[in-house]
């Protein structure tokens, strides 16, 4: 299944469809974050259809951002669709195994080894992330 097909699916759609109107409540609440508008920018767009220029208007209008930033980030999103969603699922990833490598190591846990595990290899999908830094932490366990 190519992106394309992917993104067309009922279950991603729905999903995009969501955090659009997730981040349009927090905007209304004025609780709306950088990541948040990257999010609903690029869901706006590719789930529901939103213009270029409602794309540019909702970050001058929600964020305060000058046109020309918005412009750029917006002309992005339209020749990289999901950038901001695929961004998100890997930061949430890597704070998830962090997080997973400090409660197995305890005070054994090194920051720079964590990074040099999981960035060292290179680019991965993230379920081979996952391996390697059950390796580090099997690695690290077994250290004295």
């Amino acid at each position: 299944m190519n992106r394309r097909e992917i993104m067309q699916s009922g279950a991603a759609a729905l999903a995009l469809v969501m955090l659009a109107r997730l981040g349009t409540a927090r905007a209304q609440t004025g609780t709306v974050s950088a990541e948040d508008r990257h999010l609903v920018v690029d869901s706006g767009m590719h789930a529901m259809g939103w213009s270029r220029e409602k794309a540019i208007a909702f970050f001058t209008d929600t964020i305060g951002d000058p046109e020309t930033s918005a412009i750029t980030e917006v002309e992005r999103y339209c020749v990289w669709p999901g950038q901001a969603c695929s961004y998100m699922l890997g930061k949430l990833d890597w704070l998830r195994l962090r997080e997973k490598a400090k409660a197995a190591l305890g005070l054994r846990f090194d920051i720079r080894k964590f990074h040099d595990a999981g960035l060292l290899p290179g680019a991965m999908p993230l379920a081979v992330l996952d391996q390697c830094i059950d390796v580090y932490i099997a690695e690290a366990s077994t250290k004295r």
